[in-house]
């Protein structure tokens, strides 16, 4: 008998203890390369570290969506991405949708400032052109003008950044024809009649850009007052190079020609291109500008004056080249991410870490 008490007494001490009933039991931790969750995580740092904003948005996407719960979604949110992905499960907004704008405050902002202006100059052009008598008068049309270029641009409705660019643009272009057809027709222009061209000019481009018929965006207008910009300062430089001794009556009528027929290839050009941004055409502008410099430096180091043929021939070649360097290296911008209206090829990511303290940061640029 005591044999038997002795040994159920050591089965019973072999056994282990009961748990706590308060203590739950604590599962073992999962493996994170087994992760579907964490799969996701890494992948999507490894898009954007990658220069694939796009397919980075749609991992954290999916990451948000399927998981909402786990750790690392919580680190997604926390992270602050260039794209952004803590709202990517947000649907687009129409602007990022190529060839689409949106309206905004913004552009009716713009359009008001630039018309403002406009119809002060407007309100001192038809004074100059009735010839009016006094300061009062000055004073007050201008006043006039200006109100109501800001009352009419604030009053536009659904007014999208493209709308607002051909506004703009077309009172603008229209003011330099007016100005190049008065000097190319008539030898002697008095302030009347310069005021009443400048009158005439800048009311028809408003109305041109108002009554537009295609929906473009203000990456495509901006392409397109690049081309007349652009074409105007080459046949310029072009008129020099080749010494040419016209008197400026003729010089008036190329540079009219040149800049509306630059305006027209570069209209076709942007409705070729619909993912052109406006930051796009001021990094090519920005291009030509730099080639026309360094061109007209090395002309004026090789012949040592700015006189003569050379320098604007270097001039020309160098906004040629810088043009198209700025285009070929910026071909990219308006894909993925970018806004039709894009934000550029180069992208912000951050990585936090798993596990303790660190993190990966950058900037990545693709080219």
């Amino acid at each position: 008998m005591l044999g038997l008490i002795v040994a159920g007494i050591r089965v019973a001490a072999a056994q282990p203890a009961p748990a706590e009933p308060g203590a739950p039991a604590t599962p073992a931790a999962s493996d994170p390369r087994s992760d579907a969750a964490w799969q996701l995580y890494h992948e999507a740092f490894a898009a954007l570290m990658q220069s694939e904003p796009s397919r980075a948005r749609a991992l954290a996407s999916a990451l948000l969506r399927d998981y909402p719960d786990h750790a690392a979604t919580r680190r997604i949110r926390d992270a602050h991405l260039g794209l952004s992905p803590g709202a990517a499960d947000a649907p687009a907004p129409p602007s990022d949708r190529a060839g689409i704008e949106a309206p905004s405050r913004g552009a009716r902002a713009e359009l008001a400032l630039f018309q403002s202006l406009n119809g002060l100059a407007l309100g001192t052009e038809i004074c100059i052109a009735a010839r009016c008598d006094s300061a009062q008068a000055y004073l007050g049309l201008g006043l006039l003008g200006t109100a109501a270029g800001t009352i009419g641009s604030l009053a536009v409705p659904d007014l999208t950044s493209g709308r607002r660019a051909l506004l703009n643009s077309g009172t603008a272009w229209g003011a330099v024809n007016a100005v190049l057809v008065l000097i190319a027709t008539n030898h002697d222009n008095d302030e009347r009649d310069v005021a009443t061209g400048l009158l005439a000019g800048q009311s028809l481009g408003l109305i041109a850009g108002a009554v537009f018929p295609l929906r473009a965006t203000a990456g495509q207008v901006a392409l397109a007052d690049s081309g007349g910009v652009w074409a105007g300062a080459l046949t310029a430089l072009t008129s020099e190079a080749i010494g040419s001794h016209l008197d400026q009556h003729a010089r008036a009528t190329i540079a009219l020609i040149a800049i509306d027929g630059g305006i027209a290839a570069g209209g076709y050009l942007a409705s070729r291109w619909p993912v052109v941004s406006r930051a796009q055409t001021l990094v090519i502008d920005a291009g030509g500008i730099a080639g026309t410099l360094g061109g007209a430096s090395l002309g004026v180091v090789i012949s040592g004056s700015t006189s003569g043929r050379t320098t604007p021939a270097l001039a020309t070649a160098g906004a040629v080249v810088g043009l198209a360097a700025a285009a070929y290296f910026t071909r990219d911008w308006g894909d993925g991410d970018g806004d039709a209206a894009g934000d550029g090829a180069i992208h912000a990511y951050l990585a936090p870490p798993e596990h303790g303290r660190g993190g990966v940061a950058g900037i990545a640029a693709a080219w």
